[in-house]
């Protein structure tokens, strides 16, 4: 009788204990999923009260052709080892405006601070009025470098700062440098690094709407760590029989090439890209016309494009089947005749410093970064109006006319140079 009564108060006693666990388990987790409700309710009514501030400010603001707009981030993809995609929204759900593939956005912080750069990143996805996607590669700050710090910093900050649920201003889309999609014959986009951001929207929109056209892709990259979008780009071809893509690693061994080419679609190759190489192998493709030349669609670095377009032209392919946009160059300059160049002076008044402009092909833009004064720089193509700066006295000539009118008084001095004695408000 005492040994029953010792198991029913043991089974009691193991009962009530349990359920004062349980009791107590069940009541933590109601109060976390309580708390993190409330973070979740009091996150989403700061980003109403933000966007709302923002869309104030904005409404505010002096309205002009860029036509700002607050976008909200919805997702954040690493891509390589120094780029990531942004993938934007309207934080209202209405749909974002179409755009040409190839075309850029410009973009800045939406906060005032440190960072008030503007910055253009070509949209790297196709046409889509749910979103814009922009891969972004950072580059950070040296103390050595004489650029403007700001400008450089704003593709650190965004990969440091920026999360899902952030906030940034985008501009329309612009740029001249866009997808043919009138044009029946073959289309051969050749990118390095980053550059190849406008080609992928040029890309996903020729797979989506032009089955019929042959397509190629050469892309030139450091190493499979610095292959913005690569992965991607190879995957596309799966399915696709006109779609060739290749990619040309300039610093890695055999046995990563090796690797990489049972990893994915497409052809991987050692060494540097070469445009009589690609002129070749475009011409070779069955079914291509010898007498109808490809368009040639090219970006990345200015001292590269040269060399491959020099190639192609000198592989006989016409000028006008030559397309390319150079990333953060200023614009081309149409130089004088040389009896009507004539050298002067350029003050910067507020950096008390005076200057002697003797270049043709420099902008006031270049020359003040090289006199170490800080104009702000964005797009450097006229566009984005952040090099807008006070002509206190004298007269500027545009190399390419800005997008917007200047005021009275201002000048874009990133596509402005002298045409006489100069003082500017700097």
């Amino acid at each position: 009788m005492i040994f029953l009564w010792l198991v029913c108060g043991g089974l009691l006693l193991a009962l009530s204990t349990s359920h004062f666990v349980a009791t107590g388990w069940f009541s933590h987790a109601h109060s976390r999923s309580a708390y993190r409700g409330r973070m979740a309710s009091q996150w989403q009514r700061r980003n109403q009260a933000q966007l709302a501030r923002l869309e104030a400010q904005m409404n505010l603001c002096e309205k002009d052709q860029l036509l700002w707009k607050v976008l909200q981030v919805v997702e954040v993809d690493r891509e390589s080892q120094d780029c990531c995609s942004f993938y934007l929204s309207d934080p209202n759900g209405q749909a974002l405006a179409s755009f040409l593939p190839g075309q850029y956005i410009m973009v800045r912080p939406a906060l005032a601070g440190r960072f008030q750069a503007t910055r253009c990143y070509s949209i790297s996805s196709a046409p889509d009025p749910s979103f814009w996607r922009i891969t972004v590669k950072r580059q950070d700050c040296s103390p050595t470098d004489p650029g403007p710090t700001a400008q450089r910093g704003l593709s650190g900050w965004l990969h440091d700062t920026i999360r899902p649920g952030d906030f940034l201003l985008a501009s329309r889309p612009l740029g001249e440098f866009v997808l043919d999609e009138n044009s029946q014959r073959a289309r051969v986009m050749i990118a390095a690094g980053i550059g190849v951001t406008p080609l992928a929207s040029m890309l996903r929109r020729s797979l989506e709407t032009a089955e019929h056209i042959p397509l190629h892709l050469y892309f030139q990259a450091r190493n499979p760590r610095c292959w913005p979008l690569g992965k991607t780009l190879h995957s596309w071809q799966a399915g696709h029989g006109h779609f060739h893509v290749t990619s040309c690693f300039s610093q890695t061994d055999e046995d990563e090439l090796c690797q990489l080419r049972n990893r994915v679609t497409g052809r991987i190759l050692g060494g540097y890209l070469s445009g009589s190489q690609i002129c070749q192998e475009v011409r070779s493709v069955p079914g291509a016309e010898v007498n109808q030349q490809p368009d040639f669609y090219l970006c990345g670095p200015d001292a590269w494009m040269r060399k491959i377009r020099g190639e192609l032209h000198n592989c006989g392919v016409d000028a006008g089947r030559l397309h390319w946009e150079s990333f953060c160059a200023a614009a081309p300059m149409e130089l004088p005749q040389p009896e009507l160049f004539r050298p002067c002076s350029v003050r910067f008044d507020r950096s008390q410093l005076a200057v002697q402009w003797d270049d043709p092909q420099q902008t006031i833009w270049e020359l003040a970064r090289q006199s170490g004064v800080k104009i702000p720089g964005g797009c450097l193509t006229g566009v984005c109006g952040t090099c807008r700066t006070k002509v206190l006295s004298g007269e500027v000539e545009y190399v390419r006319a800005p997008r917007s009118p200047a005021k009275q008084g201002e000048c874009f001095a990133c596509v402005a140079r002298p045409s006489s004695e100069l003082v500017l408000d700097v």
